[in-house]
C-alpha cells in the first residue's frame, strides 16, 4: 500500500508536467505513423536500432492518435511498470519493508523524474530488465530470456542485462540455467533478427549493428557522470554499500546467492557506462534502478533497528533533495511553447502535398501536427551520423530538393542583435542556408540546453530570386 500510495504520489505530482519537448523521442511517433501507412524500417527511413519502439509507437498510434501527449505518458506507463515489478521481486524476511525501500529509492531518483519528461528507449528497457530479473530469481528462467530479448529488440544495450544474468549462472554453475535463459533469448531476440535479416537482406544488421560501433562521444561523459552524482546523492553511497556487501563475509554468505544475479547486471552496466563512448544521462536509467534493488538488498542485511532508521532517513533527505532539484532546475527544460504557432505557420507556408525537413527534436511533431510529410522520409538528422560518414550532406540536399521540401525548421542561438551564432548547421551545411533560404519565422525558447529559438527557413529561393 505505501509504494502504491508514493506511486499514485509520483503520478500526480508529474502530471502537470507533461508537455511537449525537444526529444530524439519524437523520431518514434512520427516513424510509428510511417509504419501504419505502409513503410518498413531500414528499407524505406533509417533506423539505428532494433524495430521495437517504432513497431509499439504504430500500435499505441493507431488507438491514440499520433500526437506529442503519446510519447510523453510512454515514460509514465514503463516507470509505473518498473515500480509494480519492484514490489514482486522475491526479497527476503522483510520483503514488504525491502521492497517499500527499493520503490521509494526509484522513485525519488533525480534521474526518474527528469528522464520521465521525455520519450526514450531508456524506460521501456528499464521495466523489461526489472520483470527478466525478478523472473529469474523466481527460476523462470526461460520467460526472463523471453524478456531480455524484447529488451534488446528495444536497444541493443538492454542485452546488458542477459550478461549479467548469464554469469551469475556460469559463476554458480547452473548450466542448465544458463543454457534456459539463452534459449527464451534466443526465441524472441534471435526470431525476429533472422526474419528481418532475411526480409531486407543485409542493410537491417548494417543499421541496428555496425552504425552503433566505433560511435564518438556525443556529451563528455565526464560531465554526464558529474551531473548524476550531484542530483542523486544517494548513489554514491548506495555503491559503497554494494562493495561492502560484497567484501564481508558474513554478509557474502548470507546474501551472496540473492545479491549475485543482480550484482552481475548491475557490473555490466557498469562497464558499459565507463566504456561505450556514446553515453547519455538517460542510459543511466537502468542502472538506477537495479542499483534502487541492490541497495534495498542490502539494507535487509542490517540487522540494527537504529541503523536502519538512519539509511532510510538519510535516504530521505537525498530524495527530497532530488525532487526539490527536479521542480527548479528541470521541470520546465526544453519545453516547446509554440508548437501549435509552428504547426499553423507550416500550414500557411506549404499546401498538404509539399513535404517538410529539419531538426529531429520537433520537426517530426511539426509536420505530424501540420498533416504534413517529412522530405524523403529523413526523419532521422542528428549530425553525428553525418559526422560518421553514414550520411552525406551533398546527397541529402538532392533528395529533399528533389522531394519539393522548401520548408526547414533548426533550432538555433540567437544574439541579442539579432545574428544567429550556431544552429543551422546541424541540419544542412552553412552554405545552403547563406545561398538558398531566408528566415520566415522565429519563436523563442525560454529553457534549453542549448539553444534560444526556433527558425522556420522558407528555402524557395535563391539569394539571387530574392
Amino acid at each position: 500500500m505505501f509504494s502504491l500510495l508514493i506511486t499514485s504520489v509520483f503520478v500526480a505530482a508529474k502530471w502537470p508536467t507533461l508537455a511537449p519537448r525537444f526529444s530524439d523521442g519524437n523520431m518514434y511517433t512520427y516513424m510509428g505513423w510511417l509504419i501504419t501507412q505502409g513503410a518498413v524500417p531500414y528499407r524505406d527511413f533509417y533506423y539505428s536500432s532494433p524495430p521495437l519502439l517504432p513497431y509499439f509507437y504504430a500500435f499505441v498510434g493507431s488507438l491514440a492518435g499520433f500526437s506529442w501527449v503519446v510519447g510523453v505518458v510512454q515514460p509514465i506507463l514503463f516507470t509505473i511498470v518498473s515500480v509494480l515489478v519492484m514490489m514482486c521481486y522475491p526479497f527476503g524476511a522483510r520483503a514488504r519493508q525491502t521492497s517499500a525501500l527499493a520503490v521509494l529509492l526509484f522513485l525519488m531518483s533525480f534521474c526518474v523524474w527528469s528522464t520521465t519528461d521525455f520519450a526514450s528507449d531508456a524506460h521501456p528497457i528499464t521495466a523489461f530488465s526489472l520483470v527478466a530479473i525478478v523472473l529469474a530469481a523466481r527460476r523462470q528462467h526461460f520467460f526472463a530470456g523471453m524478456i531480455f530479448g524484447l529488451a534488446t529488440l528495444t536497444k541493443l544495450y538492454g542485452l546488458l542485462g542477459l550478461i549479467g544474468i548469464m554469469s551469475a549462472c556460469l559463476i554458480h554453475r547452473r548450466w542448465r540455467d544458463g543454457l534456459v535463459v539463452s534459449a527464451g533469448f534466443a526465441v524472441v531476440f534471435g526470431s525476429v533478427v533472422m526474419g528481418f535479416s532475411v526480409w531486407l537482406g543485409p542493410t537491417f544488421l548494417q543499421q541496428i549493428l555496425w552504425n552503433n560501433l566505433g560511435r564518438p562521444e556525443g556529451i563528455e561523459k565526464a560531465a554526464i557522470l558529474k551531473f548524476a552524482f550531484a542530483h542523486d546523492l544517494w548513489v554514491l553511497p548506495a555503491v559503497a554499500m554494494l562493495l561492502f556487501a560484497s567484501v564481508f563475509s558474513q554478509l557474502r554468505r548470507r546474501y551472496g546467492t540473492d545479491l549475485l544475479p543482480v550484482m552481475m547486471v548491475f557490473l555490466c552496466y557498469c562497464v558499459f557506462y565507463a566504456f561505450y563512448a556514446d553515453i547519455y544521462y538517460l542510459y543511466l536509467l537502468p542502472g538506477i534502478a537495479i542499483l534502487a534493488v541492490l541497495t534495498a538488498l542490502n539494507a535487509e542485511a542490517i540487522v540494527s533497528v537504529t541503523w536502519r532508521w538512519i539509511l532510510v532517513f538519510g535516504l530521505l533527505v537525498s530524495g527530497s533533495y532530488s525532487i526539490f532539484n527536479y521542480w527548479r532546475f528541470q521541470s520546465k527544460a526544453a519545453v516547446i511553447d509554440h508548437l501549435d504557432d509552428m504547426i499553423h505557420r507550416v500550414r500557411e507556408l506549404t499546401t498538404p502535398e509539399q513535404p517538410i525537413y529539419g531538426d529531429y527534436e520537433m520537426t517530426p511533431l511539426i509536420a505530424l501536427g501540420a498533416g504534413r510529410s517529412i522530405a524523403a522520409r529523413h526523419v532521422e538528422t542528428n549530425i553525428k551520423f553525418f559526422n560518421m560518414g553514414i550520411f552525406r550532406w551533398d546527397q541529402r540536399i538532392a533528395e529533399i530538393q528533389q522531394a519539393g521540401a522548401k520548408v526547414i525548421l533548426t533550432k538555433a542561438w540567437i544574439e541579442a542583435n539579432g545574428s544567429i551564432r550556431y544552429g543551422p548547421e546541424r541540419v544542412l551545411p552553412v552554405d545552403f542556408f547563406r545561398n538558398k533560404c531566408q528566415v520566415d519565422s522565429f519563436w523563442s525558447i525560454k529553457n534549453d540546453y542549448s539553444s534560444n529559438a526556433v527558425i522556420i527557413w522558407n528555402c524557395g529561393m535563391s539569394r539571387a530570386e530574392q
